[in-house]
């Protein structure tokens, strides 16, 4: 952003007003793998700071690990979501998301939800 700033400082400004989702092609708002960052990559970089000094088969050992608990983690977390949650579909852009006591509408078009309660 800051060779652009010296660019053009207009780009610059555009740029911030659209949103880095729509002016990056790897940018996420999502937390994954218990590190925010905009890739898989730049994931495995932050976990691994300390153990690149290991031995290679340590840091293999280590990365073994972290990659299993990772994936282990979030399927975990896809298990339970679907358990306890149902998605009706009502057309290809309008959903209705049930968790216990709390109905969600989703419009993936305007990206929004509408939240109900059950009484």
């Amino acid at each position: 952003m800051a060779e652009l700033e010296a660019i053009n400082s207009r780009v610059n400004i555009y740029l911030m007003d659209i949103g880095y989702d729509k002016g990056s092609r790897v940018h996420s708002k999502a937390n994954r793998t218990m590190t925010m960052t905009s890739n898989i990559v730049e994931s495995v970089n932050a976990s691994n700071m300390i153990p690149r000094d290991l031995p290679i088969v340590n840091l293999l050992d280590f990365m073994t690990t972290l990659i299993q608990k990772w994936n282990y983690t979030k399927r975990e977390d896809v298990v339970e979501s679907f358990m306890k949650i149902d998605v009706l579909p009502s057309t290809e852009f309008l959903y209705l998301v049930i968790d216990g006591q709390t109905t969600n509408v989703v419009r993936l078009h305007e990206k929004t939800a509408l939240v109900e309660y059950f009484s």
